[in-house]
């Protein structure tokens, strides 16, 4: 019986680590929390396929259920705007030309998600999150490889903020700030009476020194502090929380507390739930309503490669049986060939050589007929399985009179389907291959819908 389970991956460019959940009738449980190093880590590791797969290989196995992958703040572009309440689909819009008047990329190259954290009567505040499509395509295809089924992409400080909020780390009045500091990234997150205004990826201490470092983040939030003011209005900070990974920072405290005139108190990032566990607590609680930064044709491609994948173990358990009739007919056949043999050998003296030689050719012919693979049916239908790229499915196959073979189904683009037609055109045992009707199709005309004809000797057996 498959288990329903949630698994939340984070992806750094130093480490993988993930955890999943197990659902045990109205609880989720965690069943197992890692983190697997990333070998030969560099940053530029967090856009390649091999060693993402090569890290999470042995750990999926016995994976089932849905997976979440999230991505760090620093991956994509993020800012938190009001807009007014309408409907969804307006928001959306709406979230587009944000997206358009801040990014430096066009539109067509990023992918796009909000989620709404604060709603009133008159307004809705969102988080908006753009990412080149190009940062996650690698990650999404090495998941597709590993039989993963990624629904969702989410960002890790939306993860963080979870933990913060029920830990009841967040002012619920005036205006408060959490700075981060984790290994690969420091993040700065500014509350509005206990609503984020502001997050930003401040990014790593990497080559600068300790000092160096301390500078920046001072005079990075301060200069934060004063974009907020401009935008939400003057408020009085009522404090610094310190989150810190290890041993406190008292140095970093020092010089926040000069640079911008608040008290700043230390926190441990050990104290909260794993960043892995929270983002996939969040996929139970209704991912719909989250940031997702998956592109919708991932779910195509796994659905096609799960279809193609059941078709060739159907095709293969036909064919075995196949093969087993075939088999018990020949050692039939062979027992009835002895008994021929006797046969023959005492009508011999009659029926003369002549005979014999007809006999035979005739069993020759026959044992032809029944052992030519080529002439199989199942032979046909393995191939155009074989001749299937990624990204097509089959929801129809028949054989008709004269040798008629017809099959339709639905794909991703017209290019697969033109592919796809190329593929079938080099299968010997298929002939005048004609691709009748090709036009978009399936729910919201999305995908796009075809169907062959070709003719095949087996279908006159």
């Amino acid at each position: 019986m498959a288990k329903n389970q949630v698994h939340g991956i984070l992806v750094t460019p130093h480490a993988i680590s993930y955890t999943t959940l197990e659902q045990k009738q109205d609880r989720w449980s965690v069943v197992e929390t890692r983190s697997v190093p990333l070998r030969d880590a560099e940053p530029t590791l967090l856009l390649e396929q091999e060693p993402f797969s090569e890290a999470l290989r042995p750990h999926t196995t016995a994976w089932s259920g849905r997976c979440t992958l999230v991505v760090p703040a620093s991956f994509g572009m993020l800012r938190i705007v009001d807009l007014p309440s309408v409907d969804e689909e307006e928001i959306e819009s709406m979230v587009e030309l944000q997206v358009d008047k801040y990014s430096p990329f066009p539109v067509e190259q990023l992918q796009i998600s909000y989620e709404s954290i604060d709603q009133t009567d008159r307004t809705t505040r969102v988080i908006v999150v753009a990412v080149l499509l190009d940062r996650i395509q690698s990650l999404g295809e090495a998941c597709l490889g590993l039989g993963l089924r990624v629904d969702r992409i989410d960002v890790d400080i939306l993860g963080w903020w979870k933990s913060i909020r029920e830990a009841g780390e967040v002012a619920k009045n005036g205006r408060g700030i959490s700075i981060l500091c984790e290994t690969d990234d420091t993040i700065l997150l500014v509350t509005e009476n206990g609503s984020p205004v502001m997050v930003r990826s401040l990014g790593p201490q990497e080559e600068a020194s300790r000092d160096e470092y301390c500078s920046m983040i001072a005079e990075e939030t301060e200069y934060a502090l004063t974009s907020v003011e401009a935008e939400w209005g003057s408020t009085a900070t009522l404090g610094c929380r310190l989150w810190h990974r290890g041993d406190e920072q008292p140095d970093l405290a020092d010089v926040l507390e000069q640079t911008c005139g608040f008290s700043v108190t230390s926190h441990a990032l050990d104290s909260l739930k794993p960043l892995s566990e929270s983002i996939a607590l969040r996929t139970t609680e209704g991912a719909d309503e989250f940031v997702n930064l998956a592109p919708g044709e991932w779910e195509i491609a796994y659905r096609s490669k799960v279809t193609q994948r059941n078709f060739l173990v159907a095709t293969g358990s036909m064919l075995i049986v196949w093969l087993l009739i075939v088999s018990g007919f020949l050692i039939a056949l062979g027992i009835q060939r002895s008994g021929l043999k006797k046969v023959q050998m005492h009508l011999e003296g009659l029926k003369g050589p002549a005979e014999e030689v007809r006999i035979i050719k005739a069993n020759a012919l026959f044992l032809e007929e029944y052992t030519n693979r080529s002439n199989s049916a199942l032979e046909t239908l393995r191939s155009i399985a074989m001749a299937m790229p990624d990204g097509v499915e089959l929801n129809q196959f028949k054989f008709a009179a004269a040798g008629k073979v017809a099959f339709q189904g639905v794909s991703t683009s017209q290019q697969i389907v033109l592919t796809f037609q190329e593929n079938l055109q080099l299968v010997e045992t298929l002939e005048e291959v004609e691709l009748e009707s090709m036009g978009a199709g399936g729910r919201n005309r999305t995908q796009i819908t075809f169907r062959f004809t070709a003719t095949s000797p087996e279908a006159s057996l």
